[in-house]
């Protein structure tokens, strides 16, 4: 019987790794989990992580292992309440920005609309969330600019039909927007402690 091969987001699995050991660099969850610092960066390169790396993650964190490989579950030993949680992926691939919501919550801030596009951003002490399938701009805040640190500001619709972008002195068209890229609406917005 052949071997059934499974899909690993490795850099993933690294991210909900670092969250439930409290890292925020790569280089922080080797050395709290004892390894060399290239450890991980190997696994990434090789697109596969070892069973010992996640056990002994496991170990130290007391998550599950379904949700260090799959995102199910929520961090910590308690998983009484593991199914009212939903994982929001990172706007930037690699980014350490894997963040989970209530899923009631998620759901009356989103009006039920899928949360299949939804990222968050982390840029200082503030995490957003963006909805990347909302990128025609009414009035509201959005992430605009490069992909991978937009920049966020309110925007305005005026009655002629232009965009009047926070700090900016002239309004600009939707062509304009198009050009500048509207990476989409940001819809929650916190401090990280």
């Amino acid at each position: 019987m052949a071997r059934q091969q499974h899909k690993i987001d490795v850099q993933a699995v690294l991210d909900r790794m670092a969250i439930a050991i409290g890292a925020k660099t790569m280089v922080q969850l080797a050395e709290a989990m004892g390894l060399e610092a290239n450890a991980l960066s190997q696994s990434k390169y090789r697109n596969s992580i070892a069973l010992h790396l996640l056990l002994n993650c496991v170990e130290r964190s007391g998550t599950s292992l379904d949700y260090l490989v799959y995102g199910k579950g929520c961090v910590g030993r308690d998983e009484s309440t593991s199914s009212d949680f939903v994982e929001i992926k990172p706007l930037i691939a690699g980014g350490l920005q894997i963040v989970q919501f209530d899923k009631k919550w998620l759901n009356v801030l989103h009006k039920g609309k899928s949360i299949e596009r939804l990222r968050t951003l982390q840029l200082d002490d503030k995490q957003y969330i963006i909805d990347t399938e909302d990128s025609l701009v009414v009035s509201g805040i959005y992430a605009l600019g490069d992909p991978v640190v937009p920049a966020i500001r309110e925007c305005k619709r005026l009655l002629d039909g232009k965009i009047k972008i926070e700090d900016e002195e002239i309004p600009m068209s939707t062509d304009d927007l198009r050009n500048i890229g509207v990476v989409g609406r940001v819809i929650w917005m916190g401090v990280v402690a």
